[in-house]
């Protein structure tokens, strides 16, 4: 499956261009600080390939032991397996001790499948965290593009999953917490609109530092389709719910398709105050401009949902997991998501 859908490329994120030559080309990887560099480095480099798969199978991101599936006469063989050596790119496979039957150690891992070895795979997954662009990663592990952007699938797949069975983690808000919301492209005055965006619902503390906010894609709508848009409304209410504490003062649009203020009123018991944007700018003085503030609180979101709309319909939902990801565990995305990996396996 591809995951982009436009020409070009979006500006953020990218290489630096000294870090995408031949001959370092992992150089980028390879220097990165902390939980990388002092656990997971030292097994990538040659003749650690048996470490690594010994690493592999200690934090469980592959299997530490496997039971043969093979269908025989008297039903499944079922006996266990043993780790032989192999001539294959992972050096070790399993073997049944009943049948000899073999099986790869990447089944059952999120691994499974991928044509790249295993160093490159955790190369990869390093590069979802960080947020590097599928062609720049792909030239420097001079790997097919198709194997970069599967790879990036499942990592923000898990990543997914982990946010929605751990809701209260990604919360935002609180009592006295302005929190605002809006949807994009809808509510954001300065945006390179295309053809066919999808809608991105946009939730945002105002001075958190770094910035706290949640994304969430919604289906495209027709203008005229009411039940449709009653139904995103619905959809939208619920997320408030789930992503924004109780006792915070909510801010949205006095009108909008989605998220109007009349729209937010069924949630007043939960948030006592909610307020439009229109009833705030009439304090508005030579000092502060409510819109103003609006598009400098906006801006990172903005961005993010502008480069959202390079990609397919269907990875939209996983882009912006992406950021999410590393807008709340910064440097520790890497070792978190490894963390989930193992842990939902």
């Amino acid at each position: 499956m591809k995951i982009r859908r436009r020409s070009g490329r979006p500006t953020a994120g990218n290489i630096d261009e000294d870090c995408n030559d031949k001959n370092g080309k992992n150089s980028l990887f390879d220097s990165d600080c902390g939980y990388y560099h002092q656990i997971i480095y030292p097994l990538l480099v040659s003749g650690s390939e048996k470490d690594l798969i010994c690493w592999l199978k200690t934090i469980h991101l592959i299997k530490s032991k496997q039971t043969c599936s093979k269908k025989m006469a008297s039903g499944v063989c079922n006996s266990p397996m043993s780790l032989i050596d192999s001539k294959g790119p992972d050096f070790l496979q399993w073997k049944c001790k009943m049948c000899s039957k073999k099986k790869s150690i990447r089944d059952d891992s999120i691994f499974n499948g991928l044509r790249c070895n295993f160093k490159d795979a955790i190369r990869i997954i390093l590069a979802w965290c960080k947020g590097y662009h599928v062609d720049d990663v792909a030239n420097m592990l001079s790997l097919n593009n198709s194997v970069i952007e599967e790879l990036y699938i499942r990592a923000a797949s898990l990543a997914e999953k982990c946010m929605k069975s751990n809701i209260g983690d990604w919360q935002i808000g609180g009592p006295g917490v302005i929190v605002i919301v809006d949807t994009y492209p809808e509510g954001c005055t300065n945006t390179n609109m295309i053809r066919m965006t999808r809608p991105i619902l946009c939730i945002s503390e105002v001075k958190s530092i770094p910035q706290k906010y949640w994304l969430e894609a919604l289906d495209r709508f027709a203008y005229h389709d009411t039940e449709h848009i009653n139904s995103l409304k619905q959809r939208i209410l619920r997320t408030i719910r789930a992503v924004v504490r109780p006792g915070s003062i909510i801010v949205t649009p006095v009108r909008s398709t989605l998220c109007s203020h009349s729209d937010f009123q069924s949630l007043a018991t939960i948030y006592p105050t909610i307020v439009s944007v229109d009833v705030l700018a009439k304090h508005n003085n030579d000092h502060q401009n409510v819109f103003t503030n609006m598009e400098t609180i906006w801006k990172q979101v903005l961005d993010i949902c502008e480069e959202a709309q390079f990609y397919c319909s269907s990875y939209i939902d996983l882009f912006v997991v992406s950021h999410m990801w590393r807008a709340v565990y910064g440097n520790e995305a890497f070792e978190r998501l490894l963390f989930q990996i193992s842990a939902m396996q």
